[in-house]
């Protein structure tokens, strides 16, 4: 039985394979059952959302999602793919500029 912490990013169950990349990313954040990856607990510091970030950058079928009112992180989200493209489906997320124009309005993760 899944356990998904209700907040502002999850996991879209219906688009979910079960590859196991977000939880070797952020296994502080995800976790799976027999049926689909799920968010276990919300980022709450810039570390956890370092890796909120990567690991729905890593995922095959893009099924990590955000429903939080930042603005600049719906943007992140919406555009991810072109952020792969212009990357070369890498992304450094020491120089992604979606998560330093996001970490830089952000006071209160710590």
């Amino acid at each position: 039985m899944k356990k998904e912490d209700q907040g502002d990013f999850y996991v879209h169950e219906d688009e979910c394979v079960i590859c196991g990349c977000c939880e070797r990313v952020a296994p502080a954040l995800f976790s799976s059952d027999d049926t689909v990856s799920f968010v276990k607990s919300q980022p709450n510091n810039i570390d956890e959302m370092r890796r909120m970030f990567r690991a729905s950058r890593i995922c095959m079928v893009e099924c990590i999602y955000y429903e939080g009112s930042d603005k600049l992180l719906k943007t992140h989200f919406e555009n991810i793919k072109s952020c792969f493209e212009r990357n070369g489906n890498i992304c450094s997320l020491d120089y992604c500029s979606c998560f330093d124009s996001f970490m830089k309005t952000q006071s209160s993760i710590k």
